[in-house]
């Protein structure tokens, strides 16, 4: 009901919202639709999302780096956050391509169990310098979006 009442047609609204527990596929929906998302690929990211801004903040933050908008999408699709677009970058700073990095971290319970800083958040200074390292290593490969 959220989200037929928003934007999204009936058919839309049943597609984003199918087998959920909660209006929160709705509600992230209508979060990434509001941004740079459009209707497709706001249901895309936001299938079977259990929180209203995870997979969207986690697009958002992808996207501001070295990932195309699909691959963000790709990443962060469900239950993604934060922790899987920096696993993601950590990843690709280090020896893996963007695909092994996207395969990896797109797994919250991987980014939450093995990534390299699992137990500190980065502050906003830490993530520019990761984003700018990352960045940089996609144009030297040639490999920026």
């Amino acid at each position: 009901n959220v989200a037929y009442a928003g934007v999204y047609s009936k058919d839309e609204a049943l597609r984003l919202c199918a087998g959920a527990y909660s209006d929160a596929p709705a509600r992230c929906g209508a979060k990434a639709y509001a941004g740079r998302y459009s209707k497709a690929e706001s249901i895309e990211l936001c299938i079977g999302s259990t929180t209203d801004a995870g997979p969207v903040e986690c697009a958002d933050l992808a996207y501001s780096g070295l990932f195309s908008l699909a691959q963000s999408i790709e990443l962060c699709r469900m239950n993604g956050s934060k922790r899987n677009a920096t696993c993601a970058m950590e990843a690709y700073s280090g020896p893996f391509s963007k695909e092994e990095a996207i395969s990896m971290c797109k797994n919250p319970r991987f980014t939450d169990e093995k990534s390299l800083r699992s137990e500190k958040e980065y502050s906003k200074l830490e993530l520019m310098k990761l984003i700018e390292e990352t960045n940089i290593k996609a144009f030297e490969r040639k490999e920026y979006k």
